[in-house]
């Protein structure tokens, strides 16, 4: 009789836990889905990330704070540092068991294999983080350029922000909206700008927090403090640019000499090699 009961307050228990959890308000629930990069409303199950993260939860390793950087630097906040370490686990896996095709190689093979597959996510995820930061860095001098012509119109910070945000496309237009929704949620606005270059890594967006928070903190005109930003990060990236064309030619010569200089001498002195034998030869 006892079992029975406390079968009956356990099944209840449950019932009653799993119908809270249910019922969210909508509305809290977009806002905290859109706070957390994801889709309005309630978020599909999906059984293979779901699987990953179980598998990530039950054998977790270091480094996440690494790797929870990599992906908001990446942009990718739907997948859960337990995700990514699920799939390092099994891409491992699988370059353990693909190593083991080459018999008696295998035993160097192997921890290779395993080796290369546990690197592959965070490799990817580094790659993406750099492209998106290159591409935030390239937008932020119009960004710039636009704060400064709103805040001469007279709009303080926030309404500067939700007009750059609309004239924005991009990952700095989708980061800049998710501070803006941080402030609506309450967060402080210097602490949501300060999550804002925190999360992304990108020093020239750091640099603008900073003068931002200068210029509200101690009152100087925000618009001067913008063109002057504005300037200084053009010649910055104009530099950059200069000294990524100065270091063309080296990158350019490994696949000139190896490849595109074989195949030109294939396809011009080979033939006139071979007619001169041929003709040696009659």
């Amino acid at each position: 009789m006892n079992e029975f009961l406390l079968a009956i307050l356990s099944g209840a228990t449950v019932w009653l836990a799993s119908s809270a959890l249910r019922r969210r308000d909508p509305v809290v629930a977009g806002r905290v889905a859109v706070l957390a990069g994801g889709a309005a409303g309630r978020p599909q199950f999906n059984p293979v990330r779901a699987a990953l993260g179980w598998l990530g939860r039950t054998y977790p390793g270091g480094g996440q704070e690494h790797t929870q950087g990599l992906l908001d630097a990446a942009g990718t906040s739907r997948i859960s540092v337990e995700t990514v370490r699920g799939v390092q686990l099994v891409l491992a896996a699988v370059g353990f068991m693909g190593g083991l095709i080459f018999g008696p190689a295998a035993v160097v093979t192997s921890p290779v294999g395993a080796l290369v597959g546990y690197r592959i996510p965070r490799t990817v995820l580094t790659s993406r983080a750099r492209t998106r930061k290159r591409e935030m860095a390239a937008a932020l001098p119009d960004v710039v350029d636009l704060l400064a012509v709103c805040s001469h119109a007279g709009l303080n910070i926030s309404l500067s922000l939700k007009r750059v945000v609309q004239r924005t496309p991009g990952p700095l237009g989708r980061e800049i909206q998710r501070a803006l929704e941080e402030i609506e949620l309450g967060v402080p606005r210097a602490q949501a700008l300060q999550n804002l270059a925190g999360r992304n890594g990108v020093p020239e967006l750091e640099a603008l927090v900073r003068v931002l928070l200068n210029s509200e903190r101690f009152g100087t005109q925000v618009a001067a403090s913008l063109e002057t930003f504005s300037a200084d990060v053009r010649g910055r990236l104009k530099r950059s640019a200069e000294e990524q064309a100065r270091k063309a030619p080296v990158k350019i010569l490994f696949p000139l000499v190896f490849l595109i200089l074989p195949a030109f001498i294939l396809l011009t002195v080979i033939p006139l090699l071979v007619s001169a034998f041929q003709s040696m030869d009659l």
